[in-house]
């Protein structure tokens, strides 16, 4: 199963459900103490919570932002991590690409 997330102006994020599920998690980490709310809304929107779906058109432009900043920080925390954060490395390229 897959997630998706809902984008301004019709678009929409729909990759693998792992991918889906992992780049929430790490969202959701990396926003936990500066915005809580934003935080549990990602990890809500998980499949296995409410079918894998996200609507972030109602959240403020700042929480937006902050929301950029945090997929920037995860996304360079994957890359510091590489291909050895995960217990098959193969799958890596498949997060960094999607992510």
């Amino acid at each position: 199963m897959s997630g998706s997330r809902e984008l301004p102006d019709e678009l929409c994020w729909m990759p693998a459900g792992w991918v889906y599920d992992d780049v929430l998690d790490r969202l959701a980490q990396e926003l936990e103490t500066e915005l809580p709310a934003i935080s549990h809304m990602l990890l809500q929107a998980k499949p296995e919570t409410n079918g894998g779906y996200l609507d972030l058109i109602h959240i403020s432009v700042d929480e937006l932002l902050a929301l950029e900043r945090a997929a920037e920080r995860a996304y360079e925390r994957l890359e510091m991590d590489g291909p050895s954060c995960f217990s098959v490395p193969s799958f890596y390229a498949g997060l960094a690409s999607q992510f």
